[in-house]
């Protein structure tokens, strides 16, 4: 957070409760997550050059923890998985047949998780791109600032066979 005190910060009337503010909302965060987002930050993540408000900053430390918390998520919900079909196989004694499709379902549920990995991955790469082209054109990176495209009824070409 010293990394911060560079910036300039808004004039306020009770320094006190600033620093509660603070307080409150750096309870519970990690230090990487703070480390990381206070780098974002000072590369102009926020888009001013202020001193982020408390709630700014959880926001930027909440970002930069939230693919690691969806991690943990689906490592426990795998483990979970794993150790509900070991307590199946021990009350039933499977047989090979239903080993089979235990397994199937398994590898089913974790093709539907990578898939989900991999769109997230998606998802972020194609984020990394818009902002390096918008930096690039010299310009900020703010995704609020980007319109959705208008849509309208298709206009079909040539003939329909």
């Amino acid at each position: 957070m010293a990394g911060l005190s560079v910036l300039p910060t808004r004039a306020l009337a009770n320094p006190e409760a600033e620093k509660m503010a603070y307080q409150m909302a750096l309870d519970g965060v990690t230090k990487h997550g703070l480390d990381t987002a206070v780098k974002n930050i000072m590369a102009g993540a926020l888009g001013h050059g202020w001193m982020p408000s408390p709630p700014e900053l959880r926001i930027q430390i909440d970002e930069v923890m939230r693919p690691i918390k969806e991690a943990r998520a689906r490592d426990q919900k795998e483990r979970r998985i794993l150790e509900d079909q070991a307590k199946d196989r021990k009350r039933r004694g499977m047989t090979p047949e239903q080993r089979q499709r235990a397994n199937e379902k398994w590898q089913s549920a974790r093709a539907a998780m990578k898939m989900q990995t991999e769109e997230e991955n998606a998802y972020e790469a194609a984020i990394s791109r818009l902002q390096a082209a918008s930096e690039t054109n010299g310009n900020d990176f703010n995704l609020d600032r980007i319109t959705n495209a208008k849509t309208g009824p298709f206009k079909q070409v040539g003939r329909v066979q």
